[in-house]
């Protein structure tokens, strides 16, 4: 697990800081031409999540502290053996029943998510960069918490679990993401920062919408980006990204220039309940496959698990299922949820290339609700969750993953 460097005031870490938040006040301009903020990732033990701070103590849009990023941020040293691995989860849906859940594990004195999503963290804190997707605002600090078929708004004790949970960076961009206007984008992406977690994919300002999201991850700097298919609120155009092949493929071609090595694209499109992807997804993917770009595309959206594959030298799970949802009971399917990990290790040109790739499906168990991780069971598993082992292995291999070497954990 991996955290990137918080501070109330000027620089906090050890080493080489490029990034940093200002307490209150407006933030300072951020333009197209600036140098992106290099979000300088250290070992960061989960206990050490920063306490709560009210809204307006944290102004949270990073800003780079030079006009230059230091060559050693920039350009490090990397062992030839080194690995990165990435991990990628579905969708994070509080609906009446999570949020219960979330009060009653906090014994009604708040709520608390990390009871909930305890099945997963062995996996993701272990990763050297866990990417989640939140795929609801949220409500300010004090409520109200609102759920569907309500207009959501999530609270934000949700961001704490997540970083518990040993997640680094989050998409923030989907179709829900406008349901609470900017103010709902501006609360989740202030209570993401006040637990130093990353994010892409929406923006509070148009100016923090010209941030491309870059990770240090063991000296190498990976871009994460995210965008959506549309909104049920359309807002201010530039607070969030939309899905576009050409804005997408200018994205990350940018990204390359101001020293990405990786780039990961979180993607939210397809049908949901639909566990094939559709043509919308088909044709994005391929496009970014063709421009050659980005290494990983991570899909969300659909509720269900969908395929993964290997286009060219780019890797897509179209669709990694729900990590938490109270859909179940009505679709069995959407109880269903894929981890994917992703190895990354350099070739002899340079180039960060995914050297094993393999998958980790879970289930959500409710009443109470928990992620059940299907892979630590060893083989050991129940009928329901026998079946749904099943179902998400078809549908992850059924467009030829396997061939090239997708393979799923059996513990």
């Amino acid at each position: 697990m991996l955290r990137w460097a918080l501070a109330g005031m000027g620089v906090f870490a050890a080493g080489v800081v490029t990034a940093m938040y200002l307490p209150g006040g407006a933030a300072p301009a951020i333009s197209a031409s600036s140098p992106t903020p290099l979000l300088d990732v250290g070992t960061v033990a989960r206990e050490s999540t920063p306490a709560p701070r009210s809204v307006d103590q944290v102004s949270a849009t990073p800003v780079v502290s030079s006009s230059k990023v230091p060559s050693e941020v920039s350009s490090p040293s990397v062992p030839p053996d080194t690995r990165i691995t990435i991990m990628g989860v579905g969708d994070i849906l509080v609906h009446k029943e999570i949020w219960a859940e979330a009060q009653q594990d906090a014994n009604y004195d708040g709520s608390d998510f990390t009871q909930m999503l305890a099945g997963v963290a062995p996996r993701i804190s272990a990763a050297d960069l866990g990417v989640c997707h939140m795929e609801y605002p949220f409500a300010p600090p004090e409520g109200p918490v609102s759920y569907w078929p309500a207009l959501p708004a999530a609270p934000w004790s949700l961001a704490t679990g997540v970083a518990k949970t040993g997640f680094d960076t989050c998409s923030t961009v989907s179709n829900h993401i406008q349901d609470k206007g900017l103010n709902g984008i501006t609360q989740l992406l202030d209570a993401l920062d006040m637990n130093g977690i990353a994010h892409a994919g929406s923006a509070r300002s148009e100016e923090e919408s010209q941030v491309i999201t870059m990770l240090n991850v063991k000296g190498v700097t990976i871009a994460h980006l995210a965008y959506s298919w549309g909104l049920y609120d359309n807002g201010d155009s530039w607070s969030v990204n939309r899905n576009d092949a050409d804005r997408i493929i200018a994205d990350a071609q940018r990204a390359r220039e101001e020293g990405a090595k990786i780039v990961i694209v979180s993607l939210h499109d397809g049908e949901e309940n639909i566990a094939q992807p559709d043509e919308s997804q088909l044709s994005i993917t391929q496009a970014l496959a063709d421009a050659g770009t980005v290494d990983l595309v991570l899909g969300h959206h659909t509720h269900c698990v969908q395929p993964v594959e290997k286009i060219g030298d780019m890797w897509v799970a179209f669709g990694h299922g729900n990590l938490l949802t109270a859909q179940s009971r009505k679709k069995p399917r959407t109880a269903d949820g894929l981890i994917t990990q992703w190895t990354f290790q350099a070739d002899s040109s340079g180039r960060w290339r995914v050297v094993d790739a393999a998958g980790i499906p879970i289930f959500n168990e409710d009443y109470p609700f928990r992620l059940i991780d299907l892979s630590a069971l060893g083989g050991v598993r129940n009928q329901t969750e026998e079946d749904s082992w099943e179902r998400t292995m078809a549908a992850v291999m059924s467009m030829g993953a396997d061939k090239d070497g997708f393979h799923l954990l059996s513990s």
